[in-house]
């Protein structure tokens, strides 16, 4: 998926050397050189800011963190828009923020926070509508569809995506050429999504619409003033073809994204086409192509740290040689799989927690401001009514700290709270030789949910177990959202044996629930892994509980494992 940058705002009311600055930024961004670009952006916030100027501030963080996306550094980039998106909430600037949160939902998506993407985009696009701003509808309505697609919502995806097309006649080439990739880009798994549910002839109808949507993006990109688009147009094209069974055309297409790639080293694409050629062999059924194909785009996926790729070649790899009849290396790959998967989870919610931290700290930052404010105020006696409104700020301010350190889905506690709270907490009760256990619950077969029933239906099931969790354990214990489908719960004061017991309720508990409230053929269940506080620190208690969960996992689900 593309997304042409809005323009940021030109500013009158810029301090003389910020000014220059954010100008100087702007020429290395559109000379490539982004290391530049986001040391003069960096600078520029910093003036801007010690010269209390809001508006200029807010456009060198978002300066920085479109160069930041350039430089594969996308957290710092999360971190830059929603300093951005801040100050334009601050200021009252609607246009200004619904850009900026357009452009924040897509840092969020190569992050793999997709609620957080979601959420963003969501609050663009009321923004757009209620303003009645035809620009701004078309990219939050884009980007909403960029964002469903990754959730895996490609159907989904697919409507917003032609609201924006619908908007997009007269707005320039830019946003034409972006929907129309878009568009093609989101068509495979719409495809394939249709075809699954025996809708046959609205796959096939789709397919075609949307090859005609990647020749216009084809012909569109390619001026000679842009490779990049010119590439990744092709190697779209080239994909969708091959679906339709035009493998002579797909190949041309690739043939000509590839040598694009190499010869401006877009490292990305090259490795993309490559995988697009993988997925034609096995398409036509040329798996002695395929195969070593994927292998190849494994190997450099893996050297690059490219996770969600590794994690869909693999089980790209799995079904290929199942196909073949090989069941070892299907076996192998399908275990590379769910391994990828699961590491790639984890960093989420990691990244999680550190955004969440960065957010708390943003808005702590701004109420210590006004309640040092306030202060001084009471002091010099100009307001009676100046105390209660401190101790609304104190309030407030608490209320942010319980947000902070707990998981806005489930209302559990978060991995921020389990990291900053639990190690010491282990630390004294093992000094104390006060037992403990800790055991870590995984949601069986939670991606199947997903893909089966639908992220919404997902949602509630987390929401569901969180609550069956909570209502069988003892006020004594904790239980938080470890990360993804996981949840962690800690037993203070028993011994294993009991804790077995309690486990085993939960299991039970979750078993038993009427799932059919939530959809008429859905069953949910869950597996453990049980370990008293035997290691000698929290991380390798921590450990201990994962393994036996894997282990839980392996001998069938649903079954709690105790070590």
């Amino acid at each position: 998926m593309q997304h042409q940058p809005v323009a940021i705002a030109t500013l009158d009311q810029t301090p003389p050397d910020a000014k220059s600055l954010l100008a100087a930024a702007r020429a290395a961004q559109a000379k490539g050189d982004y290391a530049a670009g986001i040391a003069m952006a960096r600078q520029a916030a910093d003036l801007a800011a010690a010269a209390g100027q809001t508006a200029p501030e807010a456009a060198a963080h978002r300066l920085l963190a479109a160069q930041l996306v350039h430089q594969a550094k996308p957290e710092e980039a999360a971190r830059a828009s929603e300093r951005a998106c801040s100050l334009y909430g601050e200021m009252g600037d609607e246009a200004e923020l619904c850009e900026c949160l357009i452009e924040l939902s897509l840092n969020y998506v190569w992050l793999g926070l997709h609620d957080e993407a979601l959420d963003a985009v969501t609050r663009a696009l009321n923004i757009a509508i209620l303003r009645e701003d035809k620009r701004l509808m078309f990219w939050a309505y884009n980007r909403t569809g960029v964002v469903h697609n990754t959730l895996g919502d490609p159907l989904q995806a697919n409507e917003f995506l032609l609201a924006a097309l619908a908007l997009a006649e007269g707005l320039g080439v830019d946003e034409m050429f972006c929907i129309l990739n878009n568009l093609a880009d989101n068509a495979p798994d719409a495809v394939e999504t249709l075809r699954a549910s025996g809708r046959l002839a609205d796959a096939d109808a789709s397919l075609e619409r949307n090859i005609a949507h990647a020749r216009q993006a084809v012909i569109l990109a390619s001026d000679g003033t842009h490779q990049y688009r010119e590439s990744m147009a092709h190697g779209n094209l080239g994909l969708l073809l091959a679906i339709y069974g035009d493998f002579p055309g797909a190949e041309k297409h690739f043939q000509q994204s590839a040598e694009l790639a190499k010869a401006y080293g877009f490292t990305n694409l090259a490795l993309a086409t490559a995988h697009y050629r993988a997925r034609a062999d096995l398409l036509r059924g040329d798996f002695a192509s395929g195969i070593p194909g994927l292998l190849r785009v494994l190997e450099s996926a893996t050297a690059n740290g490219e996770k969600p790729i590794i994690a869909e070649v693999n089980l790209q790899l799995a079904q290929a040689y199942e196909k073949t009849g090989d069941a070892t290396l299907a076996l192998v790959h399908y275990k590379a799989f769910h391994a990828a998967e699961k590491q790639f989870n984890t960093t989420v919610a990691q990244t999680r927690s550190r955004m969440l931290t960065n957010l708390f700290e943003l808005e702590t930052s701004k109420l210590e401001a006004e309640r040092a404010r306030l202060e001084a105020e009471l002091l010099h006696g100009r307001s009676a009514g100046l105390e209660a409104e401190a101790q609304r700020l104190q309030v407030q301010a608490e209320e942010l700290n319980r947000h902070a350190n707990q998981d806005a889905l489930t209302g559990l506690w978060n991995r921020r709270y389990l990291d900053s709270r639990l190690p010491a907490l282990f630390d004294r009760m093992k000094q104390a030789g006060t037992p403990l256990c800790l055991a870590l619950a995984d949601v069986d077969c939670f991606k199947s949910v997903n893909d089966r029933f639908g992220h919404p239906v997902g949602d509630q099931v987390l929401v569901r177990t969180a609550r069956l969790l909570l209502e069988d354990v003892r006020q004594a214990d904790i239980v938080a959202r470890f990360g993804g489908e996981e949840f962690l719960i800690f037993f203070a004061g028993i011994e294993i044996e009991a804790a077995a017991a309690a486990c085993e309720r939960l299991r039970l508990a979750v078993a038993a629930y009427d799932w059919a409230q939530v959809h008429p053929h859905l069953r949910v269940t869950i597996s453990l892994g049980l370990t008293a506080g035997a290691a000698e620190d929290f991380p390798a208690t921590l450990l201990a509980a994962d393994q036996l969960l894997y282990q839980a996992k392996r001998g069938g689900r649903n079954i709690v494992k105790v070590g």
